[in-house]
């Protein structure tokens, strides 16, 4: 980039003669700057003197009071940052400062000094420099549909012509290297964080700023709880939801084929139901932006419960299962049963079929006419004939053991079914 210089001329102008010309004292600075915070700027100055001196330095300060010891270079506070190049000392010297901030925007002034003491010259209009920082400018009120502009702003003009990066939640935005960013018909997808950066000093980008886009509600919805048929006399709810920026600030709820609201608010509640609240319910939802309006809710009133379908289906199977264990229980018992009896009249069959005599068999069908509850035997000790009282149930009764002496065997018929029970399960 060719620099220019502003012509400074430290003393009175002498004929301008080309023999002449170099006996002058003249001092060019380059133009002011305009540089981003943390950036690094370069600054310098020309300068002729006449022939006959000779230059013994030439260095950067601060002020312009004529002192020879106010080299930029050695002040503490630029440790570091700063750094001069002054050639053979014959014509340019150029300061380099790296990281700037807001404390370095000032002027900075060059000075020469010669081996004669009063032949020494400063020039006095300096360099400024300003010290800025990027911003994204946008509209404080973005439309869904409408077109918007966005700007890389500074407080001062960057020297040159830079290009611009823009970048959207971290993303280059392609095709932007202006300083402005057009968007057209905007919509919900160009919401984001919007940064911008010169291209030589993308890691100076300007702060994140949000573009938030305002639309109308949409999507509006409305839900019924409880849902489907309503007994009269109970009580339902119904919500409004909606999608919109800003917020919804009103809802007002409306039934079909009435011209009055009949409620207002995120929820609209009907209690005690009669048929009159039966119909179509409706929710518009309303922020700064537009309006609109839900679909339809139809509310239906029954006098009683109708149970569905599949209800009625449940209880069905559930009572068919119930009677068929039921019926089934009541066969096998019975088949258990028949079984037992149909048994002790084929033993009795084996018995006869063994050859025993008519009284025999008498006697054997009065010893086991309760089955196999009595035993084939009961003789007393003394050897003479049982008493049949006392062997009457057989082994049923369990004589003179579990009881006092003398008192015969409490009998009970579970003892029967038991033994019945078993014989059927074995």
């Amino acid at each position: 980039m060719m620099e220019q210089y502003k012509l400074y001329i430290t003393l009175a102008i002498l004929p301008l003669t080309l023999g002449m010309a170099a006996q002058e004292w003249r001092l060019w600075y380059s133009a002011d700057l305009c540089a981003l915070n943390g950036s690094s700027v370069e600054m310098s100055c020309m300068y002729t003197f006449p022939s006959n001196l000779t230059v013994h330095k030439a260095f950067w300060m601060l002020g312009t009071q004529p002192v020879d010891d106010a080299d930029l270079t050695q002040d503490p506070a630029y440790a570091g940052r700063v750094g001069a190049d002054c050639g053979d000392k014959q014509s340019k010297c150029t300061l380099r400062l790296r990281g700037v901030s807001a404390a370095d925007a000032r002027k900075y002034y060059c000075r020469v000094v010669t081996q004669r003491e009063k032949q020494k010259w400063t020039g006095m209009d300096g360099v400024a420099l300003t010290v800025t920082e990027l911003r994204v400018v946008s509209p404080g009120y973005l439309r869904e549909g409408k077109a918007v502009t966005l700007t890389c702003a500074t407080n001062c003009s960057l020297s040159g012509e830079p290009q611009f990066v823009w970048k959207k939640d971290g993303r280059q935005v392609g095709g932007a290297q202006g300083r402005s960013l057009h968007l057209s018909s905007l919509s919900s997808g160009d919401e984001g964080s919007y940064t911008c950066a010169v291209k030589n000093h993308t890691d100076l980008p300007s702060p994140p700023v949000a573009l938030s886009i305002l639309y109308s509600p949409r999507d509006v919805l409305v839900f019924a709880r409880p849902s489907g048929v309503i007994v009269k006399g109970a009580t339902v709810t119904l919500t409004c939801t909606s999608d919109a920026n800003p917020p919804v600030d009103t809802y007002t709820w409306f039934k079909v084929n009435e011209s009055t609201p009949v409620g207002s608010g995120l929820q609209h509640s009907l209690t005690n139901i009669s048929s009159e609240n039966g119909g179509q319910y409706y929710c518009e939802a309303r922020n700064e932006v537009g309006s609109e309006n839900s679909t339809f809710m139809a509310i239906k009133i029954a006098d009683e419960c109708h149970c569905p379908l599949s209800v009625w289906v449940g209880v069905s199977i559930t009572c068919g299962i119930i009677v068929l264990a039921c019926v089934f229980s009541f066969f096998t018992r019975y088949h258990c049963k028949k079984r037992g009896k149909t048994e002790d009249v084929e033993e009795e069959f084996d018995d006869g079929a063994s050859g025993k005599s008519d009284q025999q068999e008498e006697d054997d069908y009065e010893n086991c006419q309760y089955g196999n509850a009595m035993p084939m035997a009961c003789a007393q000790d003394d050897g003479e004939p049982y008493d049949y009282q006392d062997c009457e149930y057989g082994n049923a009764m369990q004589m003179h053991s579990a009881e006092e002496p003398g008192e015969p065997y409490a009998f009970q018929d579970d003892d029967v079914y038991q033994n019945v029970d078993e014989l059927c399960m074995g």
